[in-house]
């Protein structure tokens, strides 16, 4: 996850602070998950409030993985919470930006989580920020991941 990281913090300098709780055993597909973390850094990056940090957390909940990927700035609605991971679904915040999209990374994201054995899931409000996250099963006898 960091050579990822890495190569986002050169387009956006000081913005990411990763925060891991270790390695973990998975079996995962290492561009699939690499999809994912670039995906969702590079939108946070992309429609968070320019200047705040980026929160990537790794840790482990019971016998699987969960990546988090926070950003501050205005929140998503609540309406577009539901169909935010739809194909071709945009924000209305990423419509009226300046850098637009195709509405297919969070489907993306999705799918390599579900392909994955996990889920995705949103949160979104003024106080908290806007959080992406990623549960993927452990699995002790698989490949290594690491932050």
């Amino acid at each position: 996850m960091s050579p990822t990281l890495d190569e986002l913090a050169a387009v956006y300098p000081e913005r990411f602070v990763l925060k891991a709780q270790g390695a973990f055993k998975m079996r995962a597909e290492p561009l699939g998950l690499r999809r994912i973390v670039e995906n969702l850094a590079s939108n946070a990056a992309k429609y968070g409030a320019p200047g705040t940090p980026i929160e990537v957390r790794l840790d482990r909940s019971g016998n699987q993985a969960m990546l988090q990927v926070r950003n501050q700035g205005n929140p998503i609605a609540a309406e577009e919470l539901h169909t935010i991971f739809e194909p071709f679904h945009c924000t209305r915040s990423a419509t009226e930006s300046a850098q637009k999209g195709w509405g297919l990374g969070l489907p993306l994201v999705r799918g390599l989580a579900e392909a994955h054995g996990g889920k995705a899931s949103v949160t979104s409000c003024a106080e908290d920020g806007t959080c992406f996250t990623i549960t993927l099963p452990l699995d002790p006898a698989s490949q290594l991941l690491s932050a």
